[in-house]
């Protein structure tokens, strides 16, 4: 007995001294991508919130997942008037499901049973939707004809493309600035919610823009040649593709101080640095093209462009702060009624900066915190998920996802 006691000893220290090794060396797993229960089809687009995921395909219609993708259901009727229903993107708002089709825009109400088209007034060419936005009160639809609102929650829709060029393809609030994207003449921007559009597209060397994401005061755009970043509401662009191989973009998400980029032919690459550097995250991943990127409460999700895989990905760990330098932020709860309490223990302390952004990846506010190691905030809105981007002096940011139930 005195023996093994002694072999067990020996085999302890073992284990320790190779997790110290391991941790020393980065050699710990990360966390892996996992193929889900796919539907098999071509795979479009992926909007997720909570453990709801909606994917749309190329020609097999739309399929709802409630158990974060670990069933689907059977594909639903949406746009059955049209004989090959592309599903071009993908939007969850509570309730509501939104899909943009090469045949128009349609929404459900009851789960993704069935779905209504909502395409009075979307007129052109070619009513291809391939973005939706909600901002505030208003919704944004891109479309290859340009750009569209309504005001009346889609039951009208008029044309709001005076200045803008091209098709358009995609769609996002910065701050005071509503931006579109298009399918060769660059970056727009607006500054009075779309009645009137100017070029934005200062250091951009491909004019194809993909996606938008907010990082706190910065904007990233996905083009066919790369990631840029503005820091400056859209005046000037700088490529930021350190590590980046493959250069055709198709999505960005942030999830918790991790910016994830979705590629053609290099998978899927992930920056801590606010861009600064990338490298891949494909652990898991039997395909490197990805057509698109979402996150729920739980995992985030992507999918395989011209296949019918989805994969799911362990969310990456909240808590400590890898793009702030120097600092360890806490942020509790993370399912809350409303207060969320920030706790930072920098050394040295550094002035900081909350930003509140909903899951539509607009910002609902702006608070400066300073230099206060502990500050408490309360989330004005709708229950639902809502990223906090806290951004320190020297221009670094970490996002933190909270629930309010």
């Amino acid at each position: 007995m005195r023996y093994l006691h002694w072999i067990g000893q020996i085999r302890d220290l073992m284990k320790a001294q190779l997790l110290a090794y391991c941790m020393l060396t980065g050699l710990l797993v990360k966390a892996q991508w996992q193929a889900t229960n796919n539907p098999n089809t071509q795979i479009q687009c992926i909007a997720a919130e909570g453990s709801t995921v909606l994917i749309g395909t190329g020609g097999g219609g739309v399929y709802v997942s409630t158990d974060n993708a670990d069933t689907w259901s059977s594909p639903s009727d949406c746009c059955s008037d049209f004989v090959l229903p592309y599903i071009w993107c993908t939007a969850i708002e509570g309730s509501e499901f939104y899909a943009g089709t090469t045949s128009g825009l349609y929404r459900s109400v009851d789960g993704g049973a069935t779905w209504d088209p909502i395409n009075n007034g979307l007129t052109g060419a070619d009513t291809m939707v391939s973005a939706i936005l909600r901002d505030d009160t208003t919704l944004f639809a891109a479309l290859q004809s340009g750009v569209f609102r309504s005001f009346d929650n889609g039951a009208n829709w008029t044309n709001a493309s005076v200045g803008f060029t091209g098709n358009a393809r995609a769609l996002a609030r910065h701050g005071a600035y509503l931006f579109a994207g298009s399918a060769g003449a660059g970056v727009f921007r607006s500054l009075d919610n779309g009645d009137n559009w100017a070029a934005a597209s200062v250091g951009l060397t491909n004019g194809v823009v993909n996606d938008f994401q907010s990082v706190g005061a910065d904007l990233f755009v996905a083009t066919n040649e790369g990631v840029f970043r503005s820091t400056d509401n859209g005046d000037t662009w700088t490529a930021v593709n350190s590590g980046i191989l493959t250069l055709t973009i198709w999505d960005l998400l942030l999830v918790n101080g991790h910016l994830y980029a979705a590629s053609m032919g290099g998978g899927i690459y992930v920056s801590t640095d606010n861009g600064a550097s990338w490298s891949t995250d494909n652990a898991g991943l039997t395909y490197t093209s990805m057509s698109s990127l979402a996150a729920g409460d739980t995992y985030m999700y992507t999918g395989v462009a011209a296949m019918g895989d989805v994969f799911r990905h362990a969310l990456p760990a909240v808590g400590l702060d890898e793009g702030v330098s120097g600092s360890l932020i806490r942020v509790y709860p993370t399912l809350t009624t409303g207060e969320v309490i920030i706790e930072d223990k920098a050394t040295p302390a550094m002035d900081r900066t909350v930003c509140v952004i909903d899951a539509l990846g607009r910002t609902l506010k702006t608070i400066r915190i300073g230099y206060a190691q502990r500050a408490s905030l309360y989330l004005d809105g709708t229950a639902g998920p809502y990223n906090l981007e806290i951004r320190s002096a020297d221009r670094r940011v970490a996002s933190y996802r909270v629930v309010k139930q």
